[in-house]
């Protein structure tokens, strides 16, 4: 039978100082949606990322990327998925061998953000350089 500790001894380790620091900092982040992108702030917004197309009924923004086959487009995925999970913004997909269907929108703010466009540039630059990529 597991014994307790004398009286005023904590009954577990001190915590972690790092752990503790890491967690201070995720409470401190910012949560708060991201503003939608007005027509004008769209526009303005889709000449950085001229290759996609803003899809009205999806309130979002659409792009298709192709690839040499079904392993380079899963990498392209994966590499995404890192800068997606790192930004806690992740894309509506779907992949058919070869291609990748993308649409970046923001549920929180109901259509097309800042952080939309962001992320779509990143995934350009990921597209870029990645090998398999058909330009």
């Amino acid at each position: 039978m597991p014994t307790l500790p004398p009286a005023g001894r904590p009954l577990a380790p001190d915590p972690d100082p790092d752990l503790a620091a890491d967690l201070a900092a995720e409470a401190a982040v910012d949560r708060s949606p991201p503003a939608r992108l007005g027509p004008a702030g769209r526009e303005q917004a889709l000449r950085a990322v001229p290759d996609w197309q803003y899809d009205e009924a999806r309130g979002g923004i659409r792009r298709i990327f192709r690839f040499a086959d079904f392993p380079a487009a899963f990498a392209f995925m994966t590499a995404v998925a890192a800068v997606a999970e790192a930004h806690r913004h992740h894309p509506e997909w779907t992949n058919v061998y070869n291609r990748v269907d993308v649409l970046w929108t923001t549920h929180d703010c109901g259509g097309l953000s800042a952080l939309d466009i962001e992320l779509a540039a990143a995934m350009d630059g990921l597209y870029r350089a990645a090998p398999g990529g058909e330009r």
